[in-house]
């Protein structure tokens, strides 16, 4: 990841306003889908926001960053698993929501 490109959603948004409905489509897609295989794997992230979704203006490539909650939990531990899961897809369901400028 070259940092010169990237930027995180949050300065993306205080930098250049909100997101075109586009924009926000296709990286809710790829955040989606990396959740998804987290999933797969036994993994979840535990805090998608703004300022751990990070994305090249002109590729849109997306990265997560910052796992830092799922260390509290067991790997192996079902119920963790899937209660983290759901948290995942609440907290990418705010983000829509800043990234439309309905949250602050």
């Amino acid at each position: 990841m070259d940092p010169v490109h990237y930027m995180t959603v949050k300065e993306y948004i205080e930098q250049y306003g909100f997101l075109d409905e586009y924009s926000i489509s296709w990286m809710v897609q790829e955040i989606y889908k990396a959740l998804v295989i987290l999933k797969k794997i036994g993994l979840f992230h535990g805090w998608i926001n703004g300022n751990n979704i990070f994305f090249d203006k002109k590729s849109m490539d997306v990265v997560i960053s910052d796992y830092g909650i799922y260390n509290v939990f067991h790997r192996n531990d079902k119920l963790n698993l899937d209660e983290g899961s759901r948290f995942d897809i609440i907290s990418l369901g705010i983000l829509i929501l800043k990234m439309l400028g309905i949250l602050r």
